[in-house]
C-alpha cells in the first residue's frame, strides 16, 4: 500500500506519494497506480506532488515518523537521493503535456 504524506506549503497542500515493492511490481505490468482526487482529505488547493519509492522496511519507517508528527523527516528520508540532473531530462517547466483540451473541450 503506498503512503501518502501531505503538509500545508503557503496555503497549498503539498503531497508526498511513497510507493512501496507491490505497487511498483503492479506499475511495470501496466497496472497504474492512481490518486483520486477529490477523496483526499485537505480542504487546501494541491499545489506539488512527488512520487517516490521505498522498500517495506523504509515505508514502515516513513510511516512511525509521520505517526510522530515528524513529516519534514519523513520527506527529507524519502527525497535523500534527490538531485537537479538536467542532462537526463530534468527540468524547470513542469510535466511535458502530451495534448490540450481546448476551450470546447476539442483534443488539440
Amino acid at each position: 500500500m503506498p503512503l501518502i504524506i501531505a503538509k500545508t506549503n503557503r496555503g497549498r497542500r503539498d503531497i508526498m506519494i511513497i510507493l512501496g515493492p507491490d505497487n511498483v511490481e503492479r506499475m511495470q505490468q501496466k497496472d497504474p497506480f492512481e490518486l483520486i482526487v477529490p477523496l483526499l482529505p485537505f480542504d487546501e488547493p494541491i499545489g506539488t506532488i512527488r512520487i517516490s519509492i521505498a522498500t517495506e522496511d523504509e515505508l514502515k519507517e516513513f510511516e512511525q515518523l509521520g505517526k510522530q508528527g515528524k513529516t519534514d523527516e519523513a520527506i527529507d528520508k524519502a527525497t535523500a537521493g534527490w538531485k537537479f540532473r538536467p542532462e537526463l531530462g530534468d527540468h524547470d517547466r513542469g510535466p511535458e503535456i502530451l495534448f490540450r483540451q481546448d476551450k470546447n473541450n476539442q483534443q488539440q
